[in-house]
């Protein structure tokens, strides 16, 4: 028996579980009230596989289907992959229509397997490999279970004229271990030591001033890689999307977590592994894990959806469009066991590592030695004068 069925793979969802049924057994589940249900692949990520998920219309009751509406199921490739996520509603004060919305549940293993052998044949799968280049193999997960995560729907309707943009805010302020007078942020100097030139790349730290100028030319190349629409709604979009973004809830989101940034790594990485490798027995479990929620609020995703209240050729001004922003991506970076000391310390080493590496080959400063052909990363905020 195959493992897919045609374009999408069929489950039921049953006591918050998702199990594989084939499409030909309709009977399954009835006696439990399982609700049957159409499995899609979406995209993917270098952790996580995104499907969408519809009741299947002939077993559809109002109340099951508005149970999905407006919900994702993200399955993450390998077994390290996060399910937990922040609360960060109540210890961070973010309301709830602020994040998107996360539901743990579980996925048998089998349906992990039909799952992967879907994507595995579906046309519009990017061509590109898992982390470390490898592809997503379900015999990484040998249990008979794992977490999974439905989370918010923020794709834009196309029958509402939506747009949606999505972008990761990074660090909105400068790292506590760069070197005095920088010439490139953290972000910044990360990008180019991976060789970037990619002008869909922002600076977060342009984007944190608030000022028109600045805040328009970030957000221009991403909304320029992301929004397919035409040239006038383009340009429409754009400027109402760096209004947002000066001095709308937009703003306000980037202020926050700037500020909780600051806050929770006001020291930096290095100085963190200096302590604890100084001295184990002061190895202090709030400071790592501040350290992290700070790593979370720099590697999450910034989702902004705008509906436009009437038709493109009648939109003059900001209240003639309709704005849902939302937090994503908000999962922990520590092992789930903090008591781990070898797991913990391995996951603060890579992150010295890396920061090691732009400070001492120079990517802080611009100095950093080049390939041949390749350019110089100018595009951070701090950049002054060219390098010759």
């Amino acid at each position: 028996m195959a493992l897919a069925v045609g374009d999408e793979v069929f489950a039921i969802f049953s006591a918050n579980s998702f199990r594989f049924v084939p499409k030909t057994n309709e009977n399954i589940g009835i006696e439990d009230n399982a609700v049957h249900v159409r499995l899609q692949y979406i995209a993917e990520g270098n952790a996580n596989v995104i499907f969408s998920v519809a009741v299947d219309s002939e077993n559809e009751t109002s109340s099951e289907a508005s149970f999905f509406e407006n919900k994702l199921l993200r399955v993450p490739k390998f077994p390290s992959g996060s399910t937990r996520t922040l609360s960060v509603q109540s210890a961070q004060d973010f309301k709830i229509n602020e994040t998107v919305n996360q539901e743990l549940v579980i996925i048998e293993q089998i349906l992990l397997r039909h799952l992967h052998e879907h994507i595995n044949h579906t046309n519009n799968r990017p061509m590109r490999g898992g982390r470390s280049g490898s592809i997503w193999d379900p015999s990484l997960h040998p249990e008979a279970f794992i977490n999974g995560i439905l989370v918010t729907d923020m794709r834009p309707k196309n029958s509402e004229g939506q747009v949606t943009l999505r972008f990761k805010p990074k660090w909105l302020t400068q790292s506590p271990n760069a070197p005095s007078k920088s010439r490139r942020c953290r972000t910044c100097a990360l990008q180019a030591s991976q060789g970037s030139n990619k002008t869909t790349h922002h600076c977060p730290l342009a984007l944190a001033t608030g000022k028109r100028e600045y805040v328009l030319q970030q957000l221009s190349a991403i909304i320029d890689a992301q929004v397919s629409t035409p040239s006038d709604a383009l340009i429409f979009y754009r400027e109402h999307f760096a209004q947002y973004f000066c001095d709308g809830t937009g703003h306000a989101m980037i202020r926050r977590l700037k500020s909780l940034q600051e806050q929770l790594d006001p020291f930096g990485i290095l100085k963190c592994v200096e302590q604890s490798t100084m001295n184990s027995h002061s190895f202090r479990q709030a400071d790592i894990s501040a350290l992290a929620k700070a790593m979370t609020f720099r590697d999450c995703s910034i989702y902004v959806r705008i509906t436009p209240l009437k038709s493109l050729h009648e939109l003059t001004g900001t209240n003639d469009v309709r704005y849902e922003v939302r937090l994503g991506d908000l999962d922990e970076k520590l092992p789930e066991n903090i008591d781990d000391v070898e797991a913990v310390h391995s996951k603060l080493n890579k992150w010295a590592t890396a920061e090691r590496k732009l400070i001492e080959e120079g990517y802080y400063f611009g100095t950093e030695k080049l390939e041949s052909g390749q350019e110089r990363h100018k595009n951070c905020f701090l950049w002054n004068d060219p390098i010759t």
